[in-house]
């Protein structure tokens, strides 16, 4: 799904301690750095767009914060913003490493220099989200760093993501529970005469006030297609259909709200719960869904996704896409999305489910 980011981008902002412990952290850190051994990586070097922040650096930071992570083969992490520090105070309470600092915008030299201090003054050097930089910025780095051999390591370092940890799903369930809230108050406010435009306003307002670091919604608002909010509206349609996406500690959850009762999306998703599992293509849940579908809905299905992995990413690999090849994993977090259009009108499903040894599990609110 592709959805408006909101002005809003902060919201409950503690770092729950119970749920993610620096032992959590550091468990990530030794199977990343495993990985960097066998690979003969010297050095490797995360980034993330200061403005719009992925779950790379969250998965061994512990925060979705911009700048970049740099990580050796052993010891701890150390964490470097590129902007001038205003934030530095805030964004130390909300990761576990020990070092964290700002090395500004000009950070190609500043990352060489950093690498030399830890006795990294050639060989190879793993990089991840480098299309994330600005291009001058990239093209900075990369004469920055000219003396060692860049290799892109986004491959392994997803790979290595895509099975969740037990307190990752922990978080999901959680963000899932707030989704669920999120969607009953929209039906509340729906089935009291609100407009559709107004039940969106009434699930983000639930999203946060439940703890939500983010929410995302799009709503058959103004006519039969899905949008975010953009304005009051009075309209109200003859249904409420609702995808609501929430974030908890940097790790999403989606649902969906159809008002009207189940109809062919519901078909659609309990096509492609009929095939997936561990093992499988996600070409071959794709066509499960397709196949599912009038002839006439395949283009609506399309153009909105049928889903694919999710976690600190809304859009994590694999896709679930007719020409994708990736076989689904064990462990990995799956979110299966139909938005069907036909003449008789839009409807919407979707589940949230995980891959076991045994088979799909649909996952529950926590």
């Amino acid at each position: 799904m592709i959805s408006m980011t909101p002005v809003l981008t902060r919201g409950y902002t503690a770092w729950d301690r119970s749920l993610f412990p620096v032992d959590e952290f550091e468990a990530r850190v030794r199977t990343v750095q495993a990985r960097m051994r066998d690979e003969g990586i010297a050095a490797l070097l995360i980034f993330s767009n200061t403005y719009h922040t992925n779950g790379d650096l969250a998965f061994l930071a512990g925060w979705p914060v911009g700048g970049a992570l740099m990580a050796l083969p052993e010891g701890q992490p150390k964490m470097f913003t590129f902007g001038g520090g205003r934030e530095i105070f805030f964004q130390k309470n909300q990761v576990w490493l020990d070092d964290m600092s700002s090395i500004g915008p000009n950070y190609g030299p500043r990352l060489k220099a950093k690498l030399e201090e830890q006795g990294v003054v050639s060989g190879v050097v793993g990089v991840v989200g480098l299309d994330l930089l600005t291009p001058s910025g990239h093209a900075a780095l990369v004469q920055a760093l000219g003396g060692y051999e860049l290799r892109a390591f986004d491959e392994v370092f997803h790979g290595l993501r895509e099975a969740k940890r037990a307190r990752e799903v922990l978080a999901v369930r959680e963000a899932l529970r707030i989704a669920a809230v999120a969607s009953e108050a929209a039906r509340a406010a729906y089935e009291s005469g609100a407009s559709n435009a107004k039940a969106v306003v009434e699930a983000e307002r639930a999203a946060r006030h439940e703890g939500a670091l983010d929410y995302r919604g799009l709503a058959n608002i103004d006519g039969d297609d899905l949008r975010p909010y953009e304005g009051l509206s009075v309209e109200r349609q003859p249904t409420l259909t609702l995808w609501s996406a929430v974030n908890y500690h940097g790790y999403w959850a989606d649902m969906a709200l159809d008002t009207a009762p189940p109809g062919v999306a519901a078909q659609v998703v309990e096509a492609m719960l009929g095939v997936v599992r561990a093992g499988v293509a996600a070409g071959e849940v794709a066509q499960a869904a397709l196949n599912a579908a009038p002839k006439d809905a395949l283009e609506s299905a399309l153009s909105y996704g049928l889903g694919g992995g999710i976690g600190l990413e809304l859009d994590e690999t694999p896709r679930i896409a007719p020409d994708s090849q990736a076989v689904l994993k064990v462990g990995s977090l799956i979110s299966l999305r139909a938005f069907i259009k036909t003449s008789t009108g839009p409807s919407l499903a979707g589940a949230l489910v995980q891959m076991r040894e045994d088979g799909a599990v649909r996952l529950t609110p926590a």
